[in-house]
């Protein structure tokens, strides 16, 4: 006759899993201090895909078992798949403390870190989980991951490449690959690896966003737009959920044409410049992040500039902004960039423009850092202490135009920021600046969209819209680029720009 563990375990064995968990909650209340029943059950509960109801009885189990490192192993499963991933990855690290010779915690470790926006922590675990067990497409997709959002770039290539090898049929793999590819420029290889991965599953829209990335940074802006449509299924996120229809381009008569803003600050102030073109076959109205409204109120051809936190107005059909290029087919060679297309509100700028006549010298505007909760904000901003390059030029007066709370470059820098409400107060002190120095940020389409001389401080694989090569951009007439030579590598670019504005004559 079996006992009933063995019962319990066999209905588990069985796929019987709400009668395994009746049996081994039965054991539990016979011997409520064996971890190993605890553990049982929560075993039962993760393998019936109920990992939330899996997570009290591993707690139970670690109590009754601190050293026990395959409850801590099970706790740290069940936390990941109820999204909990910083204490999955704890529960992870404190079961490699008892048995650092598993290959898959020390994987799993790797994965909740690199979840949690710690790559370079993550590095740590995943090269030893790849050295326990080599050549596992998983392990090595996520050291992959590990390694670019770290900013090693040109490691990350073989890597992708092997775990594409490894598992042909994943299309995860080929995406990685994708992405890989087009950072350090191999962008004929990053097209193929995109359409392996369409011919998979030609409505993957990681594909198609792929694909449409690596074709706009190529250059390639037409073939590119329909695969960039795919991103509101997935990378963006869901799209807005209209009654009426997307906008097709066609000319309305009589209804009104909601263009609204998505992604970021940026985005919206590059892309705004086709509302106008929109404006000559509809009347608008134009939906925006609170702080771009009154800057976007001197738009031509926009008859309303609204807030995106007010109620949406009565409209016929309606298009993001970042669909209008797709929308008028849009090439290199036709992207309109007649600038200034935006404008500071004239008081404003003649108030800003008495008080930076104090500074001596050409006013310099400067902005180091970028959103911190943007995913590669690492890679594109700079070290405040790095700055110092460029410190003690003659007839350079630094004016910062950096938000938020980061670390102060060690500059003489005159600080205003504290009275910028809105984008429309920042264009007017930035109408008066001889010129503005900044990574990618808003600030940068800013000043490009008003055609104040930009020089944009670019990462080694910069955004898409910045092009892969050359010091302009057919976006913004009066922008110059400094390009990163090697990723993370900001010394020749600080170097480059201290020359240009030794030799600047303003």
């Amino acid at each position: 006759m079996i006992s009933l563990e063995q019962s319990a375990l066999q209905l588990k064995s069985a796929g019987r899993f709400a009668e395994a968990a009746s049996a081994f909650s039965q054991l539990i209340k016979l011997q409520p201090k064996n971890h190993v029943h605890h553990y049982n059950l929560g075993n039962t509960y993760l393998a019936a895909n109920q990992p939330a109801d899996a997570i009290e009885p591993y707690r139970r189990a670690v109590r009754l078992a601190p050293r026990f490192a395959p409850a801590h192993n099970n706790l740290g499963l069940a936390l990941l798949a109820t999204g909990q991933i910083p204490l999955a990855a704890t529960s992870f690290i404190r079961a490699l403390s008892l048995d650092p010779g598993s290959p898959g915690t020390q994987h799993m470790a790797g994965h909740a870190l690199l979840r949690s926006g710690k790559p370079l922590e993550a590095m740590r675990y995943l090269r030893e989980a790849d050295r326990l067990a080599p050549h596992q497409a998983a392990i090595v997709t996520d050291l992959a991951d590990a390694m670019r959002l770290s900013g090693k770039l040109r490691d990350v290539a073989p890597l992708a490449r092997e775990a594409a090898s490894l598992a042909p049929d994943r299309i995860e793999a080929w995406n990685n690959l994708s992405i890989a590819l087009r950072d350090i420029a191999e962008f004929d290889e990053a097209e193929q690896a995109s359409r392996t991965a369409l011919r998979l599953n030609p409505e993957n829209s990681d594909a198609h966003y792929n694909l449409a990335l690596t074709l706009l940074v190529a250059g390639r802006l037409r073939e590119a737009w329909p695969h960039w449509e795919y991103r509101w299924r997935g990378a963006v996120g869901v799209a807005p959920r209209f009654a009426e229809p997307p906008w097709d381009g066609s000319k309305l008569d009589d209804g009104v044409l909601y263009l609204h803003a998505e992604q970021g600050l940026g985005d919206t102030i590059q892309f705004s410049r086709f509302a106008t073109m929109a404006g000559r076959r509809a009347k608008l109205v134009l939906g925006v992040q609170p702080p771009l409204v009154r800057l976007l109120r001197t738009l031509d051809g926009v008859d309303n500039v609204v807030s995106l936190d007010d109620p949406t107005p009565e409209f016929a059909a309606h298009s993001p902004l970042v669909s209008l290029p797709g929308a008028f087919a849009t090439s290199l060679e036709t992207i309109p960039a007649d600038v200034p297309y935006l404008h500071p509100p004239a008081d404003e700028a003649a108030a800003w423009a008495a008080r930076l006549a104090t500074l001596p010298g050409s006013r310099v505007g400067l902005v180091w850092a970028g959103n911190p909760d943007y995913p590669f904000d690492h890679a594109r901003s700079i070290p405040a202490a790095a700055l110092a390059a460029l410190g003690g030029i003659a007839g350079i007066s630094f004016v910062s135009l950096q938000l938020g709370r980061v670390a102060r470059p060690p500059l003489d820098l005159t600080d205003w920021t504290e009275e910028l409400g809105d984008f429309a107060a920042t264009a007017a002190l930035v109408a008066g600046l001889d010129l503005v120095i900044g990574v990618d940020t808003a600030v940068i389409h800013l000043a490009g969209a008003l055609a104040r001389p930009v020089w944009l401080l670019n990462r080694f694989a910069g955004d898409w819209r910045w092009g892969a090569t050359g010091s302009g951009t057919p976006w913004y007439p009066s922008l110059r680029q400094f390009r990163q030579p090697e990723p993370g590598d900001w010394g020749p670019v600080l170097a480059e720009v201290r020359a240009a504005l030794v030799a600047m004559k303003m």
